[in-house]
């Protein structure tokens, strides 16, 4: 991917490891962990987080974004990707755009990553503000270690487990619940397809559901109850059986779940897809 003058980041830090509260981003090997537990985050909102993450405490345009994802593509349609990136990545992080730790928005300009980032290259960079001053580094670092720990346990607490799923059959319409932990409440629109759940065909190398503006597979996972422990799905729609996706005795499926009031996730679980008894 070309990168344009206009988004020069630090050479220092481009493949280091940088630590940013619970969560941990390798730049070179582009994964994002978070208490130690991956996080799924699509590739052009994970080249979003590199960018701000790489101009700590720096306003970085929206049209230095938009250049280095997006080049050529019309004004409107990139605009749209960029703000669903915002919101998956503060989604991912457990972040409030109204009063963010990681990512402020500089209304009209663009963003700036605020939290303090450590690497294994150099010392801590830290962000400076005015609201936030500490007349002692002493109380700074305690805060800071409270802050973690207590942001830790919440992460832990809330993240999707997965503990059982029925049998997958190899057929569109079904009935698949899905049984666990910490999904959250959602109503799904329309009562047909989620952001906060994805059933990938590993084998055939599809995927159904999560809804995102580059999910080219259109194929839809349809959901009829979300509980806190509990999810059910009526089937497959959209292109189900078209173009090769279609599930096939044997194949290997994972099922993602994210939490829909954090963000955080996903949990998954693996099985293969049943023989249809009929």
């Amino acid at each position: 991917m070309l990168v344009h003058r206009s988004a020069v980041v630090a050479p220092n830090l481009s493949s280091a490891v940088c630590r940013f509260g619970v969560f941990e981003l390798d730049l070179k090997n582009r994964t994002l962990h978070g208490s130690g537990r991956p996080v799924d985050l699509q590739p052009q909102a994970f080249r979003v987080l590199e960018l701000l993450i790489l101009r700590p405490n720096e306003l970085v345009t929206r049209e230095q974004l938009q250049d280095d994802i997006w080049p050529g593509q019309s004004y409107a349609d990139r605009g749209a990707r960029l703000n669903f990136a915002i919101k998956t990545i503060r989604q991912a992080l457990g972040d409030d755009a109204n009063n963010p730790h990681y990512i402020e928005t500089i209304r009209g300009s663009g963003y700036k990553f605020i939290a303090s980032i450590t690497t294994q290259h150099q010392e801590p960079v830290r962000s400076v503000s005015k609201r936030r001053r500490f007349p002692r580094l002493t109380i700074a670092l305690a805060a800071a270690g409270a802050l973690a720990l207590g942001t830790a346990g919440l992460v832990l607490a809330m993240w999707p487990s997965i503990s059982s799923v029925t049998p997958v059959l190899a057929r569109p319409r079904q009935i698949i619940v899905i049984r666990g932990r910490g999904f959250g409440v959602h109503t799904p629109f329309a009562n047909t397809n989620s952001s906060y759940l994805a059933i990938r065909d590993k084998t055939a190398g599809w995927a159904a559901g999560r809804i995102i503006p580059q999910n080219s597979d259109e194929v839809m996972v349809d959901v009829a109850k979300w509980a806190g422990s509990e999810i059910v799905v009526t089937g497959f729609s959209g292109d189900y059986d078209k173009k090769g996706w279609e599930l096939k005795p044997g194949d290997i499926i994972e099922i993602a779940v994210w939490n829909p009031q954090t963000g955080i996730g996903p949990g998954t679980f693996r099985l293969r897809v049943s023989a249809d008894p009929r």
